[in-house]
């Protein structure tokens, strides 16, 4: 396992910056590593909920929490407790203090100060264990998906029946099919209780009976030994099911049409082949009188009134039937049917695909099937499935063409009608499955970190110092705020899916919904050392829901805060056209990239970023900006280039 070709994640818990920085140094000269600093236990605790740590080197030494009482809380959270912790201490290894640090769960001991070659072995030997538990871990999902990738291509009862005798009676005992198993010399020693349903007879019955003969109609062997021997070697040489039909008879004498598949196990060094049977005889049975039922309906067809036509090419004259008359709503005493007619209907491009279907179905006799739109005399839409065929005199010349037009405009439509639900119901889907994805992940981390925090402060209350309970409650109380805020935009978010958010479009300063705005998120910009500059318009008046626009200006501007680096600088503006106003939010942050851009305002793709500052977020904001501005007949788009900034612009009406 080559070290320098994986990265580690390691943490240094360590009051001394002057270590900090030391083993850092010794560290990353040495290793491909990320390496997160903490100069307590609570810094410690919260990159541990923030980042996937590999292994902690941890001082003793420290004020108000020890590395002891430290390593205590750690190993004291389950999803922890399995992290590697290496001791620091200038303290005498004495048998007392490496004993302690053994019972708190350490698993080594370094004295300081130590030599970069003594912290290299260390490392090394617990990164190499790191690789090896990572190699099983890769090794278990990889030998998983194999297994997932088995059962998608073997029934399931054939996957059990290889694993072991009393799984596969477990499995087989509640199959709807009957599953059987015989021997090399066809003798059954399995028989399910569906085997019982389909056949007749019961399992004390069939053991040790030729399955072939068993099954086999008097005087009416639809399988042979001879073919059966071919089937099951077949079937143990590429170790996948053979499938055929055939009929059986039940007990009592009444016959079967079963589907049968063949596939060979070895148990106990013993060659043995599992069958699976169906019963399709009520399939066939269906299938028999739906081809006597098509057989009537296409006989019937022939001679419906569906629109029916013929076209005698001596003559140049075309007959109608009644109901053609109807199709194309023309007066049959009024109109008289010519080629002419019917490509004044068409389109032009169809116009022309339909004459060269006419002309090859005359001069090299080839039947034609078409659908084309017509718009009728009286101005409606129709969508007609038209078939023609030529007729043949004596001599083999085209004397006619005949044929039947249909008009399927309903059931088109309806096709459609169908597509778009289809359609809608995949963004409602896709809808759903954002709503769960932050339930299940953005919620997740923020009431994890709550139920750690909460957990340490109820379990070790008395361990910690005023000043610490006071920390950690700051903490779930900023966790706390953080959690409200993503709760009111699921919440509004939830309100828009079902329509019953109220939009309440008014003529609006736009001024002050952006000063509100500037003037809301001022500490935020503030803490990052980001200036805001409100650069709209005074009296500039908008026609819109004061709420909505409110939250798209907000969210737009929280996300500019997010990805500007600090002493940056964001800036609002608006540009007023004809009908409507361009409302702008640039700021001088990381810039996107082209292909997360395409990401942006989408339901269905699940995309967040970091911020500079390690700000999360859910993605959920831009979708309801999108929402809420196309509630107002606008658009919303963003220009960016990475490394230059971005600039969110979206539109709205003056009236």
């Amino acid at each position: 396992m080559n070290l320098s070709d994986n990265i580690f994640n390691v943490l240094i818990v360590d009051d001394s910056n002057f270590f900090r920085v030391t083993a850092r140094k010794m560290i990353e000269d040495n290793f491909h590593v990320r390496i997160f600093e903490a100069s307590n236990a609570f810094e410690a605790m919260r990159l541990l909920g923030n980042h996937p740590i590999d292994i902690i080197l941890l001082d003793v030494n420290m004020p108000e929490v020890d590395g002891f009482k430290a390593a205590k809380i750690i190993k004291h959270q389950e999803k922890y407790a399995d992290i590697p912790i290496i001791f620091c201490t200038a303290m005498p290894p004495t048998k007392e203090v490496v004993n302690r640090s053994f019972d708190v769960g350490g698993i080594d001991f370094l004295n300081k100060p130590f030599t970069e070659a003594e912290i290299v072995r260390l490392l090394a030997l617990y990164f190499r264990f790191i690789l090896h538990e990572r190699e099983v871990n890769r090794k278990i999902r990889d030998n998983h998906k194999l297994l997932e990738k088995e059962i998608e291509e073997r029934k399931l009862a054939e996957r059990a029946l290889r694993q072991s005798e009393e799984k596969f009676r477990k499995i087989t005992s509640s199959a709807y099919d009957a599953i059987l198993m015989i021997n090399q010399d066809n003798k059954i020693n399995f028989w399910n209780e569906a085997a019982f349903r389909i056949f007749g007879y019961s399992s004390n019955e069939v053991q040790n009976i030729d399955f072939i003969k068993l099954i086999s109609l008097p005087g009416k062997y639809q399988i042979n030994n001879s073919n059966f021997e071919a089937i099951k070697q077949s079937a143990k040489d590429i170790l996948l099911s053979k499938h055929f039909e055939i009929q059986a008879i039940r007990k009592g004498g009444h016959p079967l049409e079963l589907e049968v598949s063949v596939s060979y196990v070895e148990i106990s060094n013993q060659a043995n082949y599992i069958i699976i049977a169906r019963d399709i005889t009520q399939r066939k049975l269906e299938a028999m009188l739906l081809a006597k039922s098509e057989a009537l309906l296409s006989e019937a067809e022939s001679i419906a009134h569906f629109g029916s036509w013929e076209y005698d090419l001596h003559s140049n004259s075309i007959t109608w039937s009644k109901e053609l008359y109807r199709i194309y709503e023309v007066n049959p005493e009024e109109t008289v049917p010519t080629i002419e007619l019917i490509k004044s209907m068409l389109k032009l491009e169809e116009s022309a695909h339909f004459m060269e279907l006419v002309n090859k179905a005359i001069n090299e006799g080839t039947p034609y099937t078409v659908e084309t739109e017509i718009i009728t005399p009286n101005g409606n839409l129709k969508i007609i499935e038209g078939r023609g065929r030529p007729v043949y005199n004596s001599e083999g010349k085209v004397i006619k063409l005949v044929g039947t037009a249909i008009d399927i405009t309903e059931k088109k439509l309806s096709q459609r009608k169908l597509e778009q639900y289809l359609e809608e119901l995949k963004e409602l889907n896709a809808t759903k499955d954002k709503f769960f994805s932050i339930i299940a992940h953005d919620l997740k981390n923020p009431f994890g970190a709550l139920k750690n925090l909460s957990d340490i402060l109820h379990s070790m209350y008395n361990d910690f110092s005023e000043e610490e309970r006071i920390e950690i409650i700051n903490e779930i109380h900023n966790t706390s705020i953080k959690l409200y805020e993503l709760l009111e935009n699921l919440l509004t978010w939830s309100r828009s899916q079902r329509g019953t958010l109220d939009f309440n479009p008014d003529e609006t300063n736009l001024k002050f919904i952006v000063s509100s705005c500037v003037e809301l998120l001022k500490g935020s910009a503030n803490n990052k050392s980001i200036i805001l500059q409100d650069k709209v318009e005074d009296n500039l008046v908008v026609f819109c829901d004061v709420n909505m626009i409110t939250t798209v200006v907000r969210n737009l501007m929280t996300n500019a805060i997010k990805f500007t680096p600090e002493n940056g600088e964001i800036t609002v503006f608006a540009e007023k056209t004809d009908n409507e106003v361009i409302v702008a939010v640039k700021d001088s942050g990381i810039g996107i990239s082209d292909e997360d851009k395409q990401k942006l305002f989408r339901i269905d793709v699940h995309h967040t970023t970091i911020g500079t500052s390690q700000e999360k977020g859910t993605g959920l904001g831009l979708i309801l900006c999108k929402e809420f501005v196309e509630k107002h007949g606008g658009k919303i788009w963003v220009e960016s280039e990475i490394g230059k900034g971005s600039t969110f612009k979206f539109t709205i009406p003056i009236k």
